[in-house]
């Protein structure tokens, strides 16, 4: 029965139920953490077209960033993508392409509010705006540790996202980046790539 478990990825309805709660957690989080330090969402830029369509053209950047690490040959790079193909692939086969905008959505919503919203725009009232992106990204790679190329990939995407934040003055940028390039990630990474 052991071998079963181990060769079969849990059902849809699981992967799913526990990605949503994880990414919708970091949501609550963000909100309940604004709330308690009096940064509200409302605060961090408003929701308008400008930003939305900024969102998505810097979001074109990141997908030949995408096809690159796909295919890389370079060492660390390939032994992430064998961890990505061995372990989360399967994992997430049997989610549907709406299953991976729901999880990208809250994504987006909730690690962006929190590393840049609440992190890096709280720091910044501490220390100088740039070593308050640094250390947000830093975090960010971090806790996105599945590899250390991982970790430094995800560091560096953090570190755009957050110059977006900065430049922009609007959260919403950085969440249409970060939920847009996962939503596609994950089509391509599971679905689309052969």
């Amino acid at each position: 029965m052991r071998e079963r478990r181990d060769k079969y990825p849990p059902p849809r309805e699981r992967i799913l139920l526990v990605a949503v709660l994880f990414e919708g957690g970091a949501v609550v989080l963000w909100l309940a953490l604004g709330r308690l330090l009096d940064m509200p969402p409302g605060g961090q830029g408003e929701a308008s077209l400008p930003a939305l369509v900024q969102g998505v053209a810097a979001t074109a950047p990141l997908f030949p960033v995408l096809f690159w690490i796909s295919r890389s040959r370079f060492g660390p790079v390939r032994r992430m993508m064998k961890e990505v193909n061995e372990v989360l692939v399967p994992l997430l086969a049997s989610l549907t392409a709406a299953d991976y905008a729901l999880i990208a959505l809250l994504a987006g919503i909730g690690e962006e509010g929190l590393f840049r919203g609440i992190i890096q725009g709280g720091l910044s009232g501490v220390m100088p705006e740039p070593a308050a992106l640094l250390l947000a990204a830093a975090l960010f790679g971090v806790l996105h540790f599945i590899t250390p190329a991982y970790a430094v990939l995800a560091g560096l995407l953090g570190l755009y996202m957050g110059v977006l934040y900065l430049v922009t003055g609007n959260l919403l940028v950085p969440i249409v980046v970060h939920s847009l390039y996962d939503f596609v990630a994950l089509l391509y990474l599971v679905r689309w790539r052969k």
